[in-house]
């Protein structure tokens, strides 16, 4: 007999595709992406969203476009032709900068056993939600049992705030997702 339950807890997400300037993963180094990023310096994301503790959560992971041919014996590095190769690269957090004035932050921090492994919870960037005009913080700090709204017009709306700062910090433009074409 054990001493414990496991209940499994269903949580509802959403992901989505964007397309940003390559400064998100490495503001540092802007033109030596040529397998990664297209002339513009910029690259394809992957996203998952959910609603946290405290409000949303998720993460980001990087796009390598498919290839003409197989990369073999290249470790994590090997990849088939013709397919996108997707690699975790951070999670984001709201987390309480001050009560007292209501000011909160978006944290992007390094996901271990990553893109980033070396440096694993390393915060890379921290984004205080008060500097954003037009931003509707409530939907981004709550979880939807906090709203009249369905869940789907609830995660829509929250999303829309969402690209209002990933637009302004990393000029992230919603993109369909992006096809295995060689």
């Amino acid at each position: 007999m054990t001493k414990f339950n496991i209940i499994e807890v269903p949580i509802k997400y959403i992901d989505f595709y964007i397309n940003v300037d390559c400064t998100l993963f490495c503001p540092e180094i802007t033109n030596d992406w040529k397998n990664i990023k297209d002339d513009k310096n910029r690259v394809n994301v992957f996203v998952s969203m959910y609603f946290g503790e405290l409000g949303i959560e998720g993460s980001f992971a990087l796009g390598l476009p498919p290839i003409k041919e197989d990369i073999e014996d290249a470790w994590e590095f090997s990849r088939k032709a013709g397919t996108w190769d997707w690699y975790s690269a951070y999670k984001f957090i709201i987390k309480i900068n001050d009560i007292k004035d209501y000011s909160f932050d978006l944290q992007l921090f390094n996901i271990p056993f990553s893109l980033f492994e070396l440096d694993p919870y390393k915060i890379k960037k921290t984004l205080n939600l008060n500097n954003y005009k037009n931003l509707d913080c409530n939907l981004l700090l709550s979880d939807s049992e906090e709203h009249n709204e369905t869940v789907d017009q609830l995660f829509k709306n929250t999303l829309d705030d969402f690209m209002k700062i990933l637009k302004y910090e990393f000029d992230a433009n919603l993109i369909d997702k992006p096809l295995d074409i060689i």
